[in-house]
């Protein structure tokens, strides 16, 4: 699809609590690839406590984030500063930003939007320690997830319970409020964050057969990896079987091993000199983060079509906003499912007829159509960009029907 080539690979470095090296993997591994001549941008998005500039030895970044949320410039592009490293560009944190730790939810909006419109090829967002709703954004709206831990009890518990809100946020908002409402009629949103996870999955299939292919879908695809710090080899390897076995337990995910930071002075020595592992070599360390970096470009660049996160995408960035009002959003999708070639399309109508329009085709054939009104999508009377958000759901929904087997008799006929 045209439009998931737009804008930078997303690579999240979250945890589930401070001081367990998040940092130091973030920038490491943005070094990493900026070695490689791939122009990378390393973003700051630990909203309450940002220090990634730190690392590069500068003490007060002459423009943050507080820039752009401020409106001081009309782009994060123009927010950037240069890290001394080749292809390598920060984006620092709003220090200076009072209401920065807890920015209202159009600013959150705007931000994000602005992170997956840089002129950049990859991205890497250092994101806050802890389990906040902004982080849990920021790390939903990634490409590839990555959550690092230390072999700690402590820790452990900590990762594995960030990545259950992760996944619960991702899922209420792949729904949508409205859905969740008819889903769970007597249940508030707090509560819902209570429900063991496979019942929560299971109301949703059971009560909304199209969301529930479109949350399973969407977490077949999900590829979140785990990243133990200050860990041997085998400590890093025990870690990762107990959370994966929790997860596929409890969550329904499988996890990827990432792979391991020894412990090591040279870590210790970069952060009191303020410089990244990587400047000097890195040793060891330098050797484990740049395999990292090998693993996640090998899994990112043969193919990008697991590429979408499913939150608040707008397909028309960089139209002038008239423009954009006008606009009709066409999305196409060519699948290989049981040795055929499948085309989905979906198309919005406009204001006019207020609908939106699902086509699958196959040998000439039309396999299936999915007329929905905008009435029917919870998006009358909406935005631009609230239509193309519940397009791309109804789009990725059959998707999703077809990958789980929904069109298997008509395709076979």
């Amino acid at each position: 699809m045209q439009e998931r080539e737009r804008g930078p690979v997303i690579v999240s470095v979250g945890g589930g609590k401070g001081g367990v090296g998040k940092s130091v993997v973030a920038v490491n591994l943005a070094c990493a690839f900026a070695e490689k001549g791939i122009r990378t941008v390393l973003a700051d998005a630990d909203l309450g406590g940002a220090n990634v500039h730190t690392f590069f030895g500068i003490s007060r970044p002459e423009k943050t984030l507080r820039s752009f949320l401020a409106r001081e410039v009309s782009s994060l592009d123009e927010a950037l500063i240069p890290s001394g490293f080749d292809n390598l560009s920060l984006l620092c944190g709003a220090t200076a930003l009072l209401d920065a730790a807890n920015p209202h939810y159009a600013k959150k909006e705007r931000l994000l939007k602005g992170l997956k419109s840089l002129d950049t090829d990859f991205l890497v967002v250092d994101i806050g320690a802890g389990a906040s709703l902004n982080n849990l954004d920021f790390f939903n709206a990634s490409h590839r997830g990555l959550i690092v831990t230390a072999p700690q009890p402590t820790s452990i518990q900590n990762a594995y319970g960030f990545l259950k809100l992760a996944l619960q946020r991702r899922v209420m908002r792949l729904v949508g409020m409205e859905r969740l409402k008819r889903i769970f009629p007597d249940q508030s949103p707090e509560s819902l964050k209570g429900m063991e996870f496979t019942a929560f999955l299971s109301k949703i299939e059971e009560s909304d057969e199209e969301a529930g292919d479109l949350v399973r879908y969407d977490l077949e695809v999900l590829k979140v990896y785990l990243v133990v710090n200050m860990a041997t080899p085998a400590e890093a390897r025990k870690v990762y079987s107990t959370i994966d076995a929790v997860a596929n337990r409890f969550l329904t995910v499988s996890l990827s091993f990432l792979g391991h930071i020894p412990p090591s002075r040279d870590v210790e020595v970069s952060v009191r000199k303020m410089r990244p592992v990587l400047s000097g070599g890195g040793g060891e360390v330098g050797e484990r983060v740049r395999e990292m970096a090998r693993t996640l470009l090998g899994d990112l660049s043969p193919r990008r079509d697991d590429l979408t996160p499913p939150s608040r995408l707008d397909f028309f960035q960089g139209l002038p906003e008239e423009e954009r009002k006008k606009a009709r959003l066409v999305l196409n999708d060519d699948v290989h499912h049981n040795g055929f070639r499948i085309h989905v399309q979906t198309e919005d109508l406009g204001p006019e007829k207020a609908e939106v329009v699902t086509v699958v085709f196959s040998g000439g054939q039309v396999l299936f159509s999915r007329k929905s009104s905008y009435s029917d999508l919870g998006v009358e009377g909406g935005g631009p960009d609230e239509v193309r958000e519940r397009a791309l759901w109804q789009h990725r929904g059959v998707l999703a029907g077809i990958s789980r087997g929904k069109l298997d008799d008509k395709i076979a006929r």
